[in-house]
């Protein structure tokens, strides 16, 4: 027996939502019909203005990590009613997942060691017992099959599975929320790995100076990847900034602008880590760092200005 939700829709990148956990949480919403747009959540989880690096090194957990849960953050403000999987008994965890997709409930799945983008459970077969799973990488529009051994030992290397369901109508937060949440994350303190928010930009520009990045590198790899974070995120804060209600404080109009500027600067930088030695080599790339995160701390600092007039 296979049983799938009906017309369940694929994960795609490039279509400007490529935060993958927001992307995967949106698919899930629109799927019980609730259309929240992507900057929408990613504004009211913190994703929109998250930033980090880790110290003196290249790592891929630079263009995941942040200070908090950021879906815990989406949970929350939407009033959603969350069901954590536990996986640690390969049984009960097949068994909850089985529930779950029975009764119309898909199953969002990411983390552990191997899979490093978020995915969605939309199906089970029995015999021979396999799931099926929406990825970023499906290789076609069936979607991807998961053997249960292999579902077994990705739980093993520490992936997390959640449901949620809307029993009382979603909540949406206001834009004072929204904002606190933004300036909390953009000056949240390192965890003694990372640096998170403006203080990252700093830890990255001086890896840039100490260990310069060559074409094709994994080092400019990686940061093409975070530039590619930092695009998506900051593209959805301007869109979700400009798209205020009218008339917004000048100081908010101020933000959006200065994203919008950021925007500009990190294609140059994009291009650059693609190229360093036609850029200018490191010390350029590193100027270009510092400078992206100076206009990302000028919209922080309007939005600052914003929360302090609004709490008069």
């Amino acid at each position: 027996m296979c049983v799938k939700l009906s017309d369940f829709p694929r994960l795609r990148f490039g279509v400007r939502e490529d935060f993958t956990l927001i992307g995967a949480l949106r698919t899930i919403l629109r799927y019980q019909g609730h259309d929240i747009p992507y900057p929408s959540l990613m504004a009211m989880s913190g994703a929109a203005f998250r930033n980090a690096w880790v110290l003196n090194a290249y790592s891929a957990s630079a263009a995941l990590a942040a200070p908090e849960s950021i879906l815990a953050k989406a949970v929350v403000k939407l009033g959603l009613q969350p069901t954590r999987i536990d996986l640690a008994v390969p049984d009960a965890g097949w068994a909850a997942i089985a529930d779950m997709l029975m009764m119309g409930q898909a199953v969002l799945f990411w983390g552990g060691r191997r899979w490093r983008a978020a995915g969605i459970l939309f199906g089970i077969e029995t015999d021979p017992p396999a799931l099926w799973a929406r990825t970023y990488t499906d290789p076609d529009d069936e979607g991807r099959r998961l053997p249960q051994a292999a579902w077994r030992q990705l739980a093993s290397e520490g992936v997390e599975a959640w449901a949620f369901s809307v029993p009382h109508g979603l909540r949406r937060p206001d834009t004072y929320e929204i904002l606190k949440l933004a300036s909390a994350i953009s000056h949240a303190d390192g965890d003694g790995s990372h640096q998170f928010g403006l203080s990252a930009y700093e830890s990255w520009a001086h890896t840039v100076e100490v260990q310069p990045p060559v074409a094709g590198s994994d080092a400019a790899t990686l940061c093409i990847a975070c530039v590619r974070t930092l695009l998506d995120a900051r593209r959805a804060a301007h869109t979700w900034l400009a798209g205020l209600p009218r008339p917004s404080p000048s100081s908010l109009l101020n933000a959006a602008d200065c994203y919008e500027d950021y925007l500009y600067m990190l294609e140059e930088l994009a291009m650059g880590f693609r190229h360093p030695e036609q850029a200018g080599g490191p010390g350029w790339l590193a100027r270009r760092i510092r400078a992206a995160g100076q206009e990302d701390a000028r919209a922080v600092s309007a939005i600052q200005a914003t929360i302090s007039i609004v709490a008069l």
